[in-house]
């Protein structure tokens, strides 16, 4: 579902594009060993790290330095992304749309089509400033969403809708 296998397509598609690139894989899912060895097969190694499991600490202590986020289908990595002003590409799936909009919060690419993220990856790759730029907006809109007063206020606003609607079908 996550299709952590497409970053990998990225990372060979940039290396062959002349990037001298390190992605770095978090967690360890039952996915990990699969992705090693498909790693290895790619000719990847010394441009993929699997760092496992890391304290939410180490996590923040990382993120700001990276140059991009390869987003397939992330839940709550990719507001830490944004918090950490990174510039992101990510798939149109489930959530993701709601905070990364083309050429303003990030790149936003079809689903499964790793192929454009690659070229959106070579682009904000050579384009730092823009990169930049897009990863600051990624950065003003997740704090904007979480806003502790508007969280409250969106809280409140979906209960009371739903009383509403329970007490008309009583």
């Amino acid at each position: 579902m996550k299709q952590p296998e497409h970053n990998l397509r990225v990372v060979k598609h940039l290396g062959d594009a002349g990037h001298d690139v390190v992605f770095v894989f978090t967690g360890d899912g039952s996915l990990r060993a699969r992705l090693e060895q498909t790693a290895i097969a790619m000719g990847l190694e010394g441009h993929v790290v699997f760092a496992g499991n890391r304290p939410q600490e180490w996590l923040a202590a990382v993120l700001p330095d990276a140059r991009l986020v390869l987003s397939p289908h992330m839940g709550r990595a990719l507001a830490e992304a944004c918090l950490a002003a990174v510039p992101i590409i990510a798939y149109d799936v489930d959530w993701q749309r709601e905070i990364v909009r083309s050429g303003d919060t990030g790149e936003l690419v079809p689903a499964g089509d790793w192929e454009e993220m690659a070229r959106r990856a070579d682009r904000l790759l050579v384009e730092p400033a823009r990169a930049g730029q897009l990863g600051q907006r990624a950065r003003q809109e997740a704090i904007a969403m979480m806003d502790p007063q508007a969280l409250a206020e969106l809280e409140i606003g979906a209960y009371e809708a739903l009383f509403r609607n329970t007490s008309r079908s009583e």
